[in-house]
């Protein structure tokens, strides 16, 4: 007889957890974790923010400016 399975099964793509941080703090977190490279599925895994949001910031659609800013802040950091 095999023993139960207690693992916590993988994510699937695009999964978050519920995330508690202003839109503010969320595009931070998202730059820098963009400017170490870190793949947008990782980051809606890790901190709870929606990988659509997450996409659209790292695509350019929306806080373009402060976006490339912050990024720069955290490449150089």
């Amino acid at each position: 007889m095999p023993l139960p399975d207690n693992r916590t099964p993988s994510p699937p793509y695009g999964y978050s957890r519920q995330g508690t941080y202003t839109r503010d703090q969320q595009i931070s977190i998202v730059a820098e974790f963009h400017a170490h490279k870190i793949r947008p599925s990782r980051i809606a895994y890790r901190v709870g923010i929606d990988i659509a949001f997450i996409e659209e910031l790292i695509a350019g659609e929306t806080e373009q400016d402060r976006f490339a800013q912050l990024v720069n802040h955290f490449r150089k950091g």
